[in-house]
């Protein structure tokens, strides 16, 4: 009886000790956040936002170049935004990875 209680019990409290976290995040001075994700992730504030701003920050991340033509209208010029790309993009890394910005999610 004693190792089907460990089994039972100790394998859930094991796996949960073990379940990977989410990635770091850090503020900006304007008080967004940002997050860096390997290559096809999303950072977690997009999976909160719910379907349609996991659509948008996909879209971002696949064609921000495209994103990179329509101007923002939402003064976030005055944060260094150049176009609405820069709401959802912070910076492209080598190897992939993408740190977001939760800008483009508020």
């Amino acid at each position: 009886t004693l190792g089907v209680g460990v089994a039972m019990f100790g394998g859930p409290l094991a796996w949960g000790a073990s379940a990977p976290t989410a990635p770091p995040q850090r503020k900006t001075p304007s008080g967004d956040l940002l997050e860096t994700v390997p290559h096809g992730g999303l950072p977690t504030f997009a999976w909160e936002g719910g379907p349609k701003v996991e659509e948008v920050y996909r879209y971002a991340a696949e064609h921000g170049e495209l994103l990179a033509y329509i101007p923002c209208f939402c003064g976030c010029g005055g944060i260094g935004h150049r176009h609405n790309a820069d709401c959802y993009i912070a910076e492209r890394l080598p190897g992939g990875a993408i740190t977001f910005t939760s800008h483009g999610g508020l």
